[in-house]
């Protein structure tokens, strides 16, 4: 052999543009994407979510008590109401809690979305007079049009819900949206 030839080297293989299917870039770019796509139909469905709105009809309302386990709560004939609807690990809650606990002239009702409230929820409760109820199997907030927690209720004295706000709510607010709800006048 002739020591001046030179051996080829084999060739290189050719770089593909294209990543592989377990490319790091790859999935985060899916991942990405299947998340934007779940926000979007979450936002569509909380724009086009059920509600009750104000002027219906309040559901009906018969819950176990919280307090005791044997009586039951329910929405009073021919006064006004403000039924929250309360959630598990909601800060808000608290918030909404403490304001319904300051009125002083309305049937008030908490209702537990969860399998027992907490003791403390419950000796103040009972300490302020308002009522809880238990609605472990969701049906109650199902009827209301309930999507998130806390979901504030307040339903006049002819029956009607006056208003209905998800999230915390100014105190002041309630206050008005009670006295307006407990002057509906009556048709004869």
């Amino acid at each position: 052999m002739n020591s001046t030839m030179s051996t080829l080297a084999p060739a290189e293989p050719e770089v593909s543009h294209v990543p592989a299917i377990g490319d790091p870039h790859r999935v985060s770019t899916v991942v990405m994407i299947v998340g934007a796509l779940i926000m979007l139909v979450g936002l569509a469905w909380f724009v086009i979510r059920p509600t009750q709105e104000p002027s219906s009809i309040a559901p009906a309302v018969a819950l176990p008590s919280a307090v005791d386990g044997e009586g039951t709560v329910g929405l009073p004939v021919g006064e006004p109401a403000v039924v929250v609807f309360l959630g598990p690990f909601c800060d808000e809650c608290e918030l909404v809690t403490s304001a319904v606990f300051g009125l002083d002239s309305a049937n008030r009702i908490l209702v537990n979305s969860f399998v027992s409230p907490e003791p403390s929820l419950v000796s103040r409760s009972q300490q302020a007079g308002v009522d809880v109820g238990l609605d472990s199997d969701g049906q109650t907030a199902k009827r209301f049009g309930v999507t998130s927690y806390p979901t504030t209720v307040v339903i006049g004295d002819d029956g009607l819900i006056a208003a209905q706000y998800a999230g915390a709510i100014d105190p002041n607010q309630l206050v008005a949206d009670l006295a307006s709800a407990s002057k509906a006048e009556k048709q004869p």
